[in-house]
């Protein structure tokens, strides 16, 4: 019983026995927040979801509205590869932007 199982799974394609998978597609957001504690702020990050929603989310405890999704980008680049927020954060201080902790204090 057992080889006749298995030939008959044989048979099949990979693509027959797994279910596909859903084209994961990475991007790179930033927002701001339209207060004073926030002036000059850009929060820069990278999700696989829905950016408004992904954005919604980590203000949802804070019960902050007031913000505005200032890029909304695919993560690829033209040869295929991934560009993070990481890259992205880096190459904003490369270009003079300090990076500063939500509470405002320098991360340096």
């Amino acid at each position: 019983m057992k080889s006749q199982w298995m030939k008959a799974t044989m048979s099949k394609t990979i693509e027959d026995i797994l279910a596909p998978k859903p084209e994961v597609r990475p991007r790179i957001y930033a927002y701001s927040i339209a207060d004073a504690a926030h002036k000059g702020q850009l929060k820069v990050g990278q999700t696989t979801r829905n950016v408004k929603q992904r954005v919604a989310e980590q203000l949802k405890t804070a019960a902050i509205k007031n913000f505005t999704i200032e890029l909304d980008e695919a993560a690829e680049r033209a040869d295929g590869g991934i560009i993070t927020d990481h890259e992205v954060r880096a190459a904003l201080e490369r270009k003079g932007f300090e990076r500063v902790e939500l509470s405002g204090c320098a991360a340096r």
